[in-house]
């Protein structure tokens, strides 16, 4: 329900009943017996352009790598021929440096002290903006 942490063009994603419905058939298929608790954190339909958003969440003190990515791309493999098209975001502590030269397209990463210092701003901002509103119409 709090979406907008992830920035404003999240803030009009949801997680639906669809893709509720996706995710079940998609788990129950993928993800049985020793895989079962492996499977996708979140998967939210965007606002925008219709676009999907699989995020992955990992530890605050883990650093994100080549193999959090591989998994979340692995995730949105399996559901293509379900939805598309699927963005990845994949979340922990700190990214290996390797990785920032060589991110595939449509896959961001972000610490959780970026991604709060980041929605801490557009809020700031946001606020600022409102409180401005009233003086500018008079």
């Amino acid at each position: 329900t709090n979406l907008w942490v992830f920035g404003a063009d999240f803030a009009l994603m949801s997680s639906n009943r669809s893709l509720a419905n996706i995710i079940a058939d998609y788990t129950s298929t993928k993800f049985t017996s020793s895989r079962a608790s492996r499977r996708p954190d979140l998967l939210l339909l965007g606002g925008f352009g219709q676009r999907y958003t699989l995020v992955e969440f990992k530890r605050p003190s883990h650093q994100i790598g080549r193999e959090d990515l591989s998994q979340a791309e692995q995730y949105r493999d399996d559901l293509l021929g379900k939805v598309q098209p699927i963005d990845i975001v994949v979340i922990g502590g700190t990214t290996d440096p390797r990785l920032q030269n060589n991110m595939p397209p449509a896959a961001r990463v972000f610490s959780y002290q970026a991604l709060i210092g980041r929605a801490r701003a557009e809020l700031q901002w946001l606020v600022t903006e409102l409180v401005k509103q009233p003086e500018e119409v008079a």
